[in-house]
């Protein structure tokens, strides 16, 4: 897949400054909950997280500035079509955890998919898909007893 940097930069920098005022106006709503320790404080919770999301502004609009000078190119993405497939499943991850709150099946799901995906090699299918869901029972069996049971965070 071939993409302009131009259009690219446009875009990434577009989403992380809209990222940077979501997390600015999210962290000001925060921080109104919080009482203020003492009368005079005149630095809240919120100065250096709303000095970051400032920062990152001002770092994209100076990316933006230089991209607009710069001559543009051709960038080309090798495999495009698997990091769509991983954005995608991350996304559905997410989604699914979040409304249906079963962590530990969708977490396997994800892992389970994720290496079937990305598998390269020439075995067959059977063993790959084997594989595959092996290593990511593994995992969701180590993330279990890592988070659950050691440092009893419940997902």
């Amino acid at each position: 897949m071939k993409l302009s940097y131009r259009t690219l930069s446009f875009v990434v920098m577009s989403v992380l400054i809209g990222f940077s005022v979501f997390y600015y106006v999210t962290i000001n709503r925060a921080a109104r909950s919080v009482p203020s320790y003492g009368q005079g404080a005149s630095l809240g919770p919120e100065y250096f997280p709303n000095g970051l999301a400032v920062l990152l502004v001002v770092l994209c609009l100076l990316a933006l500035v230089r991209t607009v000078r710069m001559e543009d190119r051709t960038l080309e993405i090798p495999y495009a079509g698997l990091i769509a497939l991983a954005v995608a499943a991350t996304a559905a991850f997410i989604a699914g955890w979040g409304l249906l709150g079963a962590f530990y099946p969708f977490a396997f799901l994800f892992v389970a998919g994720l290496l079937f995906g990305f598998r390269v090699g020439p075995t067959g299918r059977v063993l790959t898909a084997a594989t595959s869901l092996g290593m990511a029972l593994v995992v969701t069996i180590v993330i279990y007893l890592i988070f659950d049971l050691l440092m009893s965070l419940r997902f």
